[in-house]
């Protein structure tokens, strides 16, 4: 060493960098064989889900012609854009998450 400094010993080589490999992205499972009646009652299940205010799916335009079927005269189902929940319209325009029950005939 010059000048009474003391010799700086080198550094230890760095390690090489390590062997990175693509990630595969394992596959979906295969779809299930369930029947067209089991994938209607799923599709009503999220539909009532929706309009009961539960976090379910957006309701598709199909969902919503079924839950139109039996409600009250002059009232209609639409879906909430910002929700993706269905929700009920009266004739007045006034709406409700809650499906309105048909008025019964007096006996």
């Amino acid at each position: 060493a010059r000048g009474g400094q003391l010799a700086q010993p080198k550094p230890p080589p760095l390690p090489s960098q390590p062997q990175y490999r693509p990630i595969v992205q394992p596959k979906p499972p295969a779809a299930s064989s369930s029947s067209a009646a089991d994938q209607v009652d799923a599709q009503l299940a999220r539909a009532r889900a929706a309009a009961l205010g539960g976090a379910a799916a957006p309701v598709s335009q199909t969902e919503v012609e079924r839950m139109a079927v039996g409600l009250p005269p002059g009232w209609s189902v639409k879906v909430s854009k910002s929700t993706g929940k269905a929700y009920y319209v009266s004739p007045s325009n006034q709406t409700t998450w809650a499906r309105p029950q048909a008025a019964t005939a007096p006996p």
